[in-house]
């Protein structure tokens, strides 16, 4: 989609040949001659060697559809983004044939798609989000008790080890994370509040495109669902009941996020607390003099908005035991001689009637300095 967003730097100018010609229309001489002038160059903060990695580790692992993405933290450049399944762009040089592009629409698991920007649920990776909104809350040392489930009105909403037949018991914010624990986050978000959780999704970007310079067409299913969205688009949702916030709190309901938003959540947290917007454009350069040079300012500065280096600390530390501690849910994510920090998260999702869980995995690394 790049070179139909950044067309009006790539174009170019054409040329002009003026002549004279005779009463019949013959061509007797050349008057002026215009050289057609290339498009300015335009360059991507993709890193070739880091796509064709992010490439090949979602065909390697068999992943049907998924996407994934690789930010730097200090700037919000996409370093790499991928969505599978794909299509061959050659199909489309000069023209696709009708065979071919009725094969793609109707390709149950749509390859014409960019996963990548698509809204979905984003499960306990959201649980930062919440964490963070704690931190605007002023209860990061608070502590709450899992026993298996809390019950909201009549119903009672379960943490998911209560499927073993256990429970946490109390936990603090760090260990909550580490754990994934449900019943500590239904409790932690309705204490933080639907006003902060929404606060700190609006300084992350949540709930709406991001800007990137792609079609946003694939971005139209974002949702941040705070008082004035549910308002405006589900008035039959209560919006005040615990039970609806503890919902969002472990990112299911009506939250959508992408996973390039929850990498840029990542990127946040990885960084300190400095939400930078998320773009590809570099610079654009004509020749040897510089048309436009992109460094967009950050979009949100949680310190600003009273997040403290201590409550950062604290989040960080969660999504380091997640990787590294015992009984963290991403151990998988280890790596030898570099430390990762990251949180996991699955949301349940009914495809064709079939349960077909999203699942998700937000890191940053190195813990110390990451890039």
């Amino acid at each position: 989609g790049v070179e139909k967003t950044m067309d009006k730097y790539l174009v170019g100018k054409p040329g002009v040949r003026t002549v004279r010609v005779d009463q019949k229309g013959a061509i007797v001489g050349e008057v002026g001659y215009e050289e057609p002038r290339k498009g300015n160059d335009v360059h991507l903060t993709l890193d070739a060697r880091i796509q064709v990695i992010a490439e090949r580790a979602l065909r390697d692992a068999g992943i049907g559809r998924g996407a994934c993405v690789v930010i730097e933290p200090s700037t919000g450049e996409v370093l790499a983004m991928a969505s599978v399944p794909s299509y061959d762009p050659n199909k489309f040089i000069p023209s696709i044939s009708t065979e071919d592009w009725d094969a793609y629409l109707k390709n149950p698991v749509k390859p014409l798609s960019c996963r990548a920007l698509g809204g979905y649920a984003p499960g306990s990776t959201y649980k930062i989000v919440t964490a963070l909104a704690g931190c605007l809350a002023g209860i990061t040392n608070s502590r709450f008790s899992c026993s298996g489930s809390v019950t909201y009105g009549t119903k009672a909403m379960k943490c998911w080890i209560a499927d073993n037949e256990g429970s946490y018991g109390s936990l603090d914010l760090s260990d909550g994370i580490k754990v994934s624990c449900n019943c500590f986050f239904y409790q932690f978000g309705n204490r933080a509040g639907l006003k902060n959780i929404e606060r700190i999704g609006s300084l992350l970007g949540l709930g709406q495109r991001s800007g990137i310079e792609l079609d946003e067409e694939d971005e139209r299913s974002l949702i941040l669902p705070g008082e004035k969205w549910t308002r405006q688009n589900k008035p039959s949702e209560n919006w005040r009941s615990p039970g609806f916030v503890a919902n969002v709190s472990i990112g299911q309901g009506l939250v959508q996020t992408s996973p390039l938003q929850m990498a840029n959540v990542a990127a946040t947290v990885a960084n300190g607390g400095m939400a930078y917007p998320v773009h590809l454009l570099k610079r654009v350069v004509d020749g040897l003099r510089v048309v436009v040079e992109n460094q967009p300012p950050p979009r949100g500065d949680l310190v600003k908005e009273a997040v403290s280096a201590q409550q950062f600390e604290l989040v960080r530390r969660g999504m380091w035991k997640v990787v590294n501690a015992d009984g963290g849910t991403g151990r998988g994510g280890r790596l030898s001689g570099v430390e990762v920090a990251g949180k996991t998260g699955t949301a349940q999702f009914l495809r064709s009637g079939q349960k077909d869980n999203h699942t998700w995995f937000i890191s940053f690394a190195p813990y110390q300095n990451p890039k």
